[in-house]
């Protein structure tokens, strides 16, 4: 009765670890992902004011 239950596990265990990562990665990466849409919602933000604050981050940023 043994050889009737799944044996992936002890057959294949590199397998199933791959597909544990995996799902932990696509976990991490909704996670991580999460903030962009407060970044998308920058595009809303005319340009003539989303251009100046840009620009000086750049300079902030170069000069440091």
């Amino acid at each position: 009765m043994d050889e009737t239950r799944p044996l992936l596990f002890e057959q294949k265990p590199d397998f199933v670890w791959a597909d544990c990562q995996h799902v932990i990665g696509n976990f991490m990466l909704l996670i991580l992902n999460l903030p962009s849409w407060f970044l998308a919602s920058l595009i809303k933000v005319p340009y003539r004011l989303l251009a100046p604050i840009v620009l000086a981050l750049c300079v902030i940023g170069r000069t440091v």
